[in-house]
């Protein structure tokens, strides 16, 4: 075989089986995101839990989209000035003599991290979960913890609010590139990482749009 038609063939095959590669691992992406993405409670629990949310707010005059800082005041609820080698990410313990919880950070998270562990940790009392309580990582947690979750994300990005916002912006018609910019804006604006944003923006169209 002449040589130069060899290299080509080489070439060729060598291209066909990176490209194949690409579209494996984007296929894996993707639906590794889409899990991530997903959450477990219905839409009737979520409805639930907004009303919860706004009962809170009403009760203590705060605003949708307060400082989960202040949120965490009114809850009696303050940060742990030393991050500890702990399990989970986070971990709210029990009330001291003044009625004061404390939130313990993992040691090397991120401030997105740390700011949705700790409405994550709000999250349990408004549900009135029962203290101590660790917020674990990885997929398919408990729905306790799916339930806290949803409030911290409902508390931090509150749902009229990502709703105008995806509206105005016409985040159903964008194409996938602007729709990937509108994301990093949230996650700027709200201080929270890409998974948190898309979950909310699923769950505010699941809740507006059913």
């Amino acid at each position: 075989m002449n040589p130069e038609v060899y290299l080509i063939i080489v070439t060729l095959s060598c291209l066909a089986v990176f490209i194949a590669s690409i579209m494996i691992n984007t296929g894996r992406i993707k639906t590794e995101l889409s899990v991530a993405v997903k959450q477990d409670i219905s839409s009737e629990e979520m409805r639930q839990a907004e009303e919860k949310v706004s009962r809170f707010l009403e009760k203590n005059h705060l605003k949708p989209g307060t400082h989960i800082s202040i949120i965490g005041q009114a809850l009696n609820i303050r940060i742990n000035d030393m991050e500890e080698r702990i399990p989970g990410q986070a971990h709210l313990g029990n009330p001291d003599e003044n009625g004061i919880m404390t939130v313990t950070f993992r040691r090397g998270l991120s401030q997105q991290e740390r700011t949705f562990a700790f409405a994550h940790e709000c999250g349990h009392i408004i549900n009135e979960d029962t203290v101590p309580i660790d917020r674990p990582e990885g997929r398919h947690k408990a729905y306790v913890e799916q339930a806290a979750d949803y409030v911290a994300a409902a508390l931090l990005m509150p749902l009229d609010q990502i709703y105008a916002f995806l509206v105005e912006r016409d985040y159903h018609g964008a194409s996938p590139r602007k729709r990937m910019k509108l994301v990093r804006g949230l996650c700027r604006t709200y201080g929270v990482d890409n998974i948190i944003a898309l979950r909310r923006i699923r769950e505010v169209y699941t809740l507006k749009e059913a």
